[in-house]
């Protein structure tokens, strides 16, 4: 269902990425114990052809280790290949992984994410309110990482996530979270939060075009790396 390219430098997630970021190292993927993407706007041929979605059920295919770790749509979202996974308050997509600790990297890449009350881009819960998740309001974006919350302006497309103890929009670091308290027991959704009341702040307008996870988490400087390849997609 899915076919991959390479890009003449490297797949968009791994590197070696094209200037500005040449100079970034590429990732060993032997380091890493999860590694999860998904690209569900296949993307113009001269912008990261990896990933040739060609509908939802392809959209989900982590397209870093086909088989492992792909996504499912327990209530399915709408998909097409010029937005990729289009919100309408009601479907989701679930990683079928559950983060573990703060040693990961999140990346989201996103359009029009400006739904009332404050939708989940991703998310999840665990014991108490200890969660992971990035909401997107009208002109807010609100991480919150087990426990720890934070809130800035910034624009309801964009590419965000968290990396270690920091919320990154657009591959800058934005805000430093606390410490982790308590463990992270749900999986983590997409569209939407897994929350206690599976699933919650569902995501009711927009589309996402791209999403990254590594255990444990990358540099900073992969994470600029990654997020501006992510942007290329978002925004082609």
């Amino acid at each position: 269902m899915i076919g991959r390219r390479r890009y003449p430098l490297g797949d968009w997630w791994l590197g070696p990425w094209p200037a500005p970021y040449d100079a970034v190292p590429a990732i060993d993927l032997s380091a890493f114990s999860t590694f999860i993407v998904y690209q569900p706007k296949p993307a113009p041929s001269s912008v990261y052809p990896n990933a040739l979605a060609v509908d939802l059920a392809s959209s989900v295919i982590n397209i870093a280790d086909p088989g492992t770790n792909d996504g499912t749509t327990p209530v399915n979202p709408g998909w097409t290949a010029a937005d990729g996974w289009i919100a309408n308050g009601v479907g989701y997509v679930d990683t079928t992984v559950a983060p573990a600790s703060q040693d990961e990297t999140l990346l989201v890449a996103h359009t029009g994410i400006t739904a009332i009350p404050e939708p989940a881009a991703f998310g999840c819960t665990g014991t108490g309110q200890t969660s992971v998740s990035f909401l997107g309001g009208m002109t807010t974006l609100c991480g919150n990482y087990s426990a720890q919350g934070a809130h800035m302006a910034c624009s309801t497309s964009a590419v965000t996530g968290v990396s270690g103890n920091s919320l990154f929009v657009d591959g800058v670091d934005v805000y430093t979270i606390g410490a982790a308290s308590g463990p992270i027991v749900r999986t983590l959704f997409l569209l939407a939060l897994n929350g206690v009341t599976s699933p919650d702040k569902l995501v009711a307008t927009g589309s996402e075009s791209a999403f990254f996870w590594s255990r444990p988490a990358v540099s900073d400087e992969q994470v600029a790396a990654i997020s501006w390849a992510m942007e290329q997609i978002r925004s082609a």
